[in-house]
């Protein structure tokens, strides 16, 4: 990270030097796609299988599409080739819940995970262009990502008069490096203002999750009590049941252990890798 900063820092002084032609500035939104990896496959195995055990006609929503938005500041040094640094923002959440029976006892599940990243990005930027007002920009590069991960769980169960709650919520800090690359399609309104959509494919992964702060309520007629702590980590295992294999997520500060069924278990990844499409306008200073 400190080798892309003074990078930066040094093509700054570059162009203030005069050897810049032009300095843009980019400013974004849209739409943010994201795999999820281990989060989404937990979140869509625990729904197949209640499905399968309790009959359930529709499991829980994925999270993977969010919102996007980026800006960037570019110098110029030779009009078709450019160098950017900016910052950009991903958020996706996505609550949602199941009703189930077992036995006499009625269940509600309801989850809310949700993911938010903050990228510093490094960018070079190559123009081709088709007309005096339209351009297509080629861009790849490198981000620093500042990554929350927040799961918020809550469990809803009654028999008869008698009801009980169950709420548990979980967040953790990571830090990885990624990798995007993708195009543009810019059009100038004036010399020094035009407006694009911006295509952009992200990889970036990161694990395992640790320290992450917790806390787990309980009221109700059967038991109440209130934990809290910041030693909880982020696990994947899959249980198996009627002759297959589901995925499934913990959040805890021992691995999960004690079941017969349990299998592959191990500290969860979690994946940014996906896309974002976003409009937006630039504002150009200079030849």
């Amino acid at each position: 990270m400190k080798k892309i900063l003074i990078l930066a820092v040094a093509l700054c002084l570059v162009a203030s030097a005069g050897y810049s032609q032009k300095l843009s500035f980019k400013f974004s939104g849209g739409i943010g796609y994201a795999l999820g990896n281990d989060l989404t496959k937990g979140i869509q195995g625990q729904s197949d299988y209640l499905k399968q055990e309790y009959g359930l006609a529709a499991g829980f929503k994925i999270p993977q599409l969010g919102t996007n938005f980026a800006g960037e500041v570019i110098f110029y040094p030779w009009p078709n080739f450019g160098v950017g640094v900016g910052a950009g923002y991903l958020q996706i959440a996505k609550e949602s819940q199941v009703t189930y029976t077992i036995g006499p006892l009625n269940v509600t599940e309801k989850i809310k995970p949700a993911i938010t990243a903050i990228p510093l990005a490094l960018n070079l930027h190559y123009l081709f262009r088709f007309s005096p007002r339209l351009r297509l920009d080629l861009t790849a590069g490198a981000s620093y990502y500042l990554t929350t991960l927040k799961w918020d769980y809550q469990t809803d169960y009654s028999i008869s008069t008698l009801k009980g709650n169950d709420h548990y919520t979980f967040s953790a800090k990571k830090k990885t490096i990624g990798y995007q690359g993708g195009l543009g399609l810019e059009y100038s309104l004036t010399s020094g203002l035009a407006v694009f959509l911006n295509v952009l494919a992200r990889y970036a992964s990161m694990g395992p999750i640790d320290g992450g702060s917790w806390t787990d309520n309980s009221s109700g007629d059967f038991e109440v009590f209130n934990l809290s702590g910041n030693d909880h980590s982020f696990w994947y295992y899959e249980r198996q049941a009627g002759g297959q294999n589901f995925a499934q997520i913990a959040f805890q500060s021992e691995q999960p252990s004690g079941d017969p069924s349990l299998s592959n278990v191990r500290q969860a990844k979690l994946a940014l890798t996906g896309f974002a499409a976003m409009i937006g306008f630039k504002i150009s200073f200079g030849r």
